[in-house]
């Protein structure tokens, strides 16, 4: 864990990662941290010039700097997870949504013309973290209706 920020109730974390593991996070993607799904707000990789946000702004990554990604917490998700109690150099588990495997599986998969032939852009490299990120929303937006609309398993008692 790279640093936390107060903003007012909210808490944004930035995480350092390695290049390996944020090429399968995107803005507005999801990833869980210590087993918590959150959203993803802004990326930095370790060869970019500039990152990806999800705000209008690029993120500029400072000299020396590892890559990272950040996410904010509200009021309520602090309260009930771990996270807010650790300190800038904790380990923490992250682990990513395999939509991004899944789409570098498809992308992997060449016939002998791809490799002699020069790189193209395909619509799967163009639209794949659009793609990505739309799959991790709507299986969130569907946890989340079957977590409010299922029944519990025990009755009420008295």
């Amino acid at each position: 864990m790279q640093d936390f920020r107060r903003d007012a109730d909210s808490l944004w974390v930035r995480l350092a990662a390695s290049d390996d593991l944020l090429k399968y996070i995107v803005p507005k993607g999801y990833v869980a941290i210590d087993g918590t799904s959150l959203t993803v707000v802004d990326v930095r990789r370790g060869g970019d010039a500039t990152g990806a946000s999800s705000s209008e702004a690029p993120v500029q990554l400072q000299s020396g700097e590892v890559g990272w990604f950040s996410f904010m917490l509200v009021s309520h998700t602090q309260q009930c997870i771990v996270m807010p109690s650790k300190t800038p150099g904790s380990a923490i588990n992250v682990e990513v949504d395999v939509m991004g495997k899944y789409v570098e599986a498809a992308m992997a998969v060449k016939g002998p013309a791809a490799q002699t032939a020069p790189p193209q852009e395909t619509p799967l490299m163009r639209f794949g973290p659009l793609v990505l990120s739309s799959a991790a929303f709507l299986m969130s937006a569907a946890s989340l209706w079957l977590v409010l609309h299922a029944k519990s398993p025990h009755p009420q008692r008295s």
